[in-house]
């Protein structure tokens, strides 16, 4: 066959697919691939992608750095058990990696054929398999979740890792049919359940909430679940699960996955939706001491400090020097020397071991008000702030304009080298005078390519606002206070105007540091 003479160099991709249930199906592919390969007299190398990569180019590794070198030519084609291998992620991947083919003069090899990507039937019949793979695909997740869900119903743990302190232990095994399988079964760390059994004890004793919790196990260097130091929210979702009275739950949510891969919670579902089943695991908790750990959740359940302040007009705005953290509102707190009431801020951060940030609070009087809106109004009138605030407005604009003409350079250099590629497919070029003019582009490409990367990660000075638009705000916001608008009013004025106002006090003196817009 004239197209395998051509044929010397190959590069074998190998990636385990959804719908694979054998635990050795890599290297049975393997196998497969090198016997053809050396069969055919090729020489090859290997690409093997890590298993639990994502579906598209961009969350592929190996076959990213597969594509850069078949760019450089360094293979004649590149060798696949099957075609789904390369891409079940839809027509937007198909055209990136045949672009790549094409370009380059590739061929994409499985034992069952070679596709030629300069040919016109090659390349219909690989659209074609493309949307036949993406149905596949739609099928295998369709077929895993429900798996998922019957296993639930039998009381299987099928969710990824189960709760501290369980382990979900894997072991290779042999089905009816004789092929290797994954099984899988849930046991208890006996030292993580010593500590699980202290949390459940201190938290039913009454005598300590999950906060205090927390601060006494990263005393105590105790490690978290994910090996970190614990928190609030640690100790309560582990005192709340239900794997540890037996329930088995899967699809509490609806998930969607974003363009980065990861996932995020669209929806949560009603009771009914669940799938539920009680386990064959250990039992670490009662269902009566599930009834009491909830209604002493409820009992505690602290109101947020933003419900219960209302809106002042430092709400969302005020942050502590000393830590960096938000300052928190106390309302209607009785003054002990005169019995007044007044409204009074405080820094209520605690470091994971308990230590509180030593910052002092302050009453939220005349005088609070007073000193914030002179620094307000009073740090943005000097002079030399003005000046520095027209210098960070011009050097952000010429930053901005310097990467839009390397942009606009770039897209110019990026269709140049296109044009070069199709006048050697026409025949204009030599394939000496195409691989020097191709280089030559593809060099001033990457040089635009790092010189805009240097620009972006150039840091802009602090400035979002034009000076003219924020002194115009800042004469609304003096005109608001001064007419005694309602705190909400001004929250939101101030808002436009001011990032973070950082707040700090030693002995009697209060200051205030204002970071503009």
């Amino acid at each position: 066959m004239e197209t395998e003479n051509e044929i010397e160099k190959v590069a074998i991709y190998l990636r385990k697919s959804r719908g694979d249930e054998e635990e050795d199906v890599l290297s049975k592919h393997r196998q497969r691939l090198l016997e053809f390969a050396e069969q055919k007299g090729w020489s090859y190398e290997i690409f093997q992608e890590k298993i639990g990569t994502g579906d598209g180019v961009e969350h592929r590794p190996e076959l990213k750095r597969l594509l850069d070198f078949v760019e450089d030519g360094l293979y004649d084609g590149v060798l696949v058990v099957e075609y789904e291998r390369l891409s079940r992620a839809g027509t937007k991947d198909l055209d990136e990696i045949i672009k790549v083919f094409h370009y380059n003069d590739t061929y994409l090899i499985t034992p069952e054929k070679i596709y030629d990507p300069n040919n016109t039937g090659d390349l219909t019949l690989l659209g074609i398999l493309s949307v036949l793979s993406n149905a596949e695909l739609r099928t295998i997740v369709k077929r895993l979740v429900d798996g998922k869900k019957d296993g639930a119903i039998k009381g299987n743990w099928t969710n990824g890792k189960p709760p501290y302190p369980y382990e979900y232990i894997t072991e290779v095994g042999v089905d009816k049919r004789g092929r290797n399988k994954i099984i899988g079964h849930i046991t208890v760390n006996e030292e993580k359940k010593t500590v699980y059994t202290r949390i459940k004890k201190m938290y039913l004793s009454g005598k300590f909430g999950t906060e205090e919790i927390s601060f006494i196990l990263n005393r105590e260097g105790i490690s978290s679940p994910n090996g970190s130091t614990w928190h609030n929210n640690t100790v309560k979702r582990l005192l709340v699960h239900p794997f540890h009275m037996g329930q088995v739950i899967y699809g509490k949510n609806q998930w969607k996955k974003r363009r980065d891969n990861k996932r995020k919670i669209t929806r949560h579902k009603n009771e009914s939706e669940w799938s539920v089943g009680e386990g064959q695991h250990p039992r670490l908790k009662t269902p009566e001491e599930h009834e009491k750990i909830l209604e002493l959740l409820a009992k505690n359940r602290k109101v947020p400090h933003k419900s219960k302040a209302g809106c002042f007009p430092t709400t969302g705005l005020l942050y502590c020097r000393k830590c960096g953290y938000r300052m928190v509102y106390s309302v209607g707190r009785i003054e002990v020397k005169s019995g007044k009431s007044y409204n009074y801020t405080k820094c209520a951060h605690h470091s994971p071991v308990g230590t509180k940030c030593p910052q002092t609070g302050v009453k939220m009087d005349e005088d609070f008000y007073g000193a914030l809106f002179q620094a307000i109004v009073s740090d943005y009138l000097d002079k030399g702030h003005l000046i520095k605030l027209q210098q960070n407005c011009n050097f952000n604009m010429e930053l901005e304009r310097n990467i839009k003409q390397k942009r606009d350079t770039l897209i110019k250099a990026e269709k140049a080298l296109i044009r070069i590629k199709d006048a050697y497919e026409a025949e204009i070029y030599t394939l000496a005078e195409f691989s020097e003019r191709k280089k030559a582009q593809e060099t001033l490409i990457e040089s635009l390519k790092a010189e805009i990367q240097e620009l972006k990660n150039t840091p802009q000075r602090e400035f979002n606002l034009p000076p003219e638009e924020l002194e115009n705000r800042i004469c609304e916001f003096k005109s608001l206070w001064e007419k005694g608008a309602s705190p909400k009013e001004i929250n939101t004025l101030m808002k436009s105007i001011v990032k973070k106002i950082f707040y700090d006090r030693t002995d009697n003196e209060v200051t205030f540091e204002i970071e503009y817009l």
